[in-house]
């Protein structure tokens, strides 16, 4: 196996080639005889000079100065000398080198080797003297704006910075870019930014205030199980105007940074894993103030998404990379939601295992600030989706009717559970607890995850507030999607008030009386109307045209009296206009409320009557007589027989009142 040779110079090139190289597998002993005798072999020699050949030509392909630029003329030489370097005979049609040069000499091969390595890094000192320029005017821009963000500094320091800005500006003016001067100059402005950046963040240790800035940096899978960046980390500014975040997690670290690399307002795509500074980024970003930065993402956020602190069509955030650090702390970005937050369990977990606080940011007070809805459509969404999740992702079965019929829920009750979500904010020190509550009342009559409920209800509540709640769900109308259902309801509730409030020396009954009374405040006058809409068969009607998404007991008290108001009236109308109409103003006459003639003080005529109402009444409540009411018959015929009474001398006062 031959092999030479090699200068310090090359040696340091290959050397540098080889760390960002791939597939360099089985060149083990080769790389061990470069690095320990500064020998190059031939097999190795080869390998690397097809990829720098690839690189090289790249290069010469794209690379193409301006007429005046200072480069143009050594540019230019080095296209003249790779240009000689032989191509393989198919390169134009199939444009690759593999094997080409197996036939070289390895002397050969070195010497093509220097003039790849020249021509790249020509272009490498080509664009980063534009990067030098490029870095070296954002400096100017910020200096000059230290007096607009009012950042406070000592007059001397103002006066250094001054001196920087025109050092930067002469440099700026020259043809020839004096690249160790640029750089020099540079990291004296970098100083004072640095300074400015520990000045401005605040201490994680501080009271909440309605102002904070951290540096933070998201966490990755990787990170999560151990392994942690060692030298070069990513990291983002949030502050109360700025909370957008690189990738979906919304919790990580809140970094104290000891050494700014760079910071820009946008991703500068960071190769956060290099040892290597020099390959750290494809173009070097400035070390931009932190003022500047917030103010950037601020005003991209509103062009990208229409209003700050929202990141529904673009996540806008900035990078600082910082290389020297201490973990303060871990935050997790929340609606307020505290321990049912999506991200509470793992956040609390890393600062569990760090030793450090965990605090909460809630993005949807810090939009209020800023004068905005506390949370847009899709945070509303997203709030009631997190909830329903945590509820159901310990239940195999429940979690199976998440996947199925979960969005389909969020869609249905994302609005009720917001307002419901408010109500409980505005109450100081409102907890997991009540928020829970809060939402086992939105899943309590649902079709697929009332059972959410039923497990709120156990954490939470008592056997005897359980027991009550049970009761109530029974008698609520909630759900019900069916005509006949709601008629079956109605006629159970009233069957069972009655029956429980009959006897009211057992108090077990009245306690069920009572339930229905929470759910039906108004029993009394809803039992009273609709008994006599069924005595006078037109209970049907109420029925009718039903509203199924806004039913209630008060719509149907409501309904119900309008319709026997108007059957009543229709009633006594046509009467009138019959042949009883001379005998009504006879003393000892009525017009009951189904438009029938009674004859006072005459007993065989009452008896009559309740026979008619026992008759018509039959078909409903002595189907149940059997079973339930065994005892009642006699209460239910006085109820009706007073509630008859009470209408029909209203009705004889309304007649009176017309005659004259």
């Amino acid at each position: 196996m031959d092999r030479i040779k090699i200068d310090k110079q090359n040696k340091k090139r290959i050397q540098k080639h080889i760390i960002n190289a791939t597939n360099l597998y089985g060149y083990e002993k080769d790389i061990e005889l470069l690095e320990k005798n500064d020998e190059l072999t031939e097999v190795l020699a080869e390998r690397i000079f097809i990829d720098l050949m690839k690189e090289a030509q790249r290069t010469r392909d794209i690379l193409k100065p301006k007429e005046n630029d200072e480069f143009k003329q050594e540019i230019e030489e080095k296209f003249a000398q790779f240009d000689k370097i032989p191509k393989p005979e198919r390169y134009e049609e199939f444009g690759y080198y593999d094997n080409a040069y197996r036939d070289k000499e390895l002397n050969e091969i070195y010497s093509y080797m220097q003039v790849a390595f020249k021509l790249i890094e020509l272009d490498n000192k080509y664009y980063e003297c534009i990067n030098l320029r490029r870095i070296a005017n954002t400096a100017v821009n910020s200096i000059n704006k230290i007096d607009r963000y009012k950042i406070n500094l000592q007059p001397e320091e103002k006066e250094e910075l001054q001196k920087i800005q025109e050092e930067l500006k002469n440099l700026l003016n020259t043809n020839k870019t004096d690249m160790n001067k640029f750089q020099s100059t540079i990291e004296k402005f970098n100083k004072y930014a640095i300074n400015i950046w520990n000045m401005y963040l605040t201490d994680v240790k501080d009271e909440p205030k309605e102002e904070y800035r951290w540096i933070v940096h998201n966490l990755t899978k990787g990170e999560l199980e151990g392994d942690f960046r060692t030298k070069y980390m990513s990291t983002s500014l949030i502050t109360n105007n700025i909370m957008g975040l690189f990738g979906f997690s919304n919790y990580g670290l809140i970094i104290k940074p000891k050494n700014i690399i760079s910071a820009n307002s946008k991703d500068t795509y960071t190769n956060n894993y290099r040892q290597d500074e020099d390959t750290l980024f494809n173009i070097k970003p400035p070390i931009k103030l932190p003022q500047e930065i917030e103010e950037e993402c601020i005003q991209e956020t509103i062009e990208k998404n229409g209003e700050m602190l929202n990141y529904e069509k673009e996540s806008i955030y900035p990078e600082i990379v910082v290389d020297e650090y201490e973990i303060e702390g871990v935050y997790y970005i929340s609606y307020g939601e505290k321990e049912l937050s999506r991200n509470y369990e793992s956040a609390k977990k890393i600062a569990d295992e760090k030793g450090v606080a965990l605090i909460e940011r809630d993005i949807s007070i810090y939009r209020e600030k800023l004068g905005l809805e506390q949370m847009t459509d899709n945070m509303k969404k997203n709030l009631c989706n997190n909830i329903l999740s945590k509820c159901c992702r310990n239940d195999k079965n429940l979690y199976k009717k998440y996947i199925n019929y979960g969005n389909g829920f969020v869609k249905r009750n994302y609005k009720t559970f917001y307002q419901k979500y408010m109500q409980l904010k505005q109450k100081e020190g409102y907890s997991k607890d009540d928020i829970l509550k809060a939402f086992a009342e939105l899943t309590r009559n649902d079709i697929y995850f009332k059972e959410v409920s039923q497990k709120i209800d156990e954490m939470y509540l008592t056997p005897e507030e359980i027991q009550k709640l049970q009761q109530e769900r029974e008698y609520s109308l909630e759900g019900i999607k069916d005509k006949e259902k709601i008629k079956q309801k109605l006629e159970k509730v009233i069957s069972e008030g009655i029956f429980y409030s009959a006897d009211s020396q057992n108090q077990e009954k009245l306690e069920m009386f009572e339930s229905i009374k929470r759910v039906i405040p108004q029993f009394e006058e809803l039992k009273n109307v609709y008994i006599q809409l069924k005595l006078a068969g037109i209970e049907n009607k109420l029925f009718e045209d039903i509203d199924f998404s806004d039913i209630s007991y008060d719509g149907l008290l409501k309904k119900a009296s309008e319709i026997l108001e108007e059957y009543t009236k229709t009633t006594v109308e046509k009467n009138n206009k019959g042949k009883q109409q001379k005998n009504i103003n006879d003393s000892n006459i009525k017009i009951n409320e189904c438009g029938e003639i009674i004859r006072k003080n005459n007993r065989k005529t009452e008896v009559r009557d309740q026979n008619l109402w026992r008759k018509r009444f039959k078909g409903w409540y002595y189907k149940k007589r059997n079973v339930k009411f065994p005892k009642i018959e006699a209460e239910i015929l006085k109820s009706i027989s007073e509630e008859i009474k009470g209408n029909t001398n209203k009705q004889k006062r309304n007649i009176n009142l017309k005659g004259r």
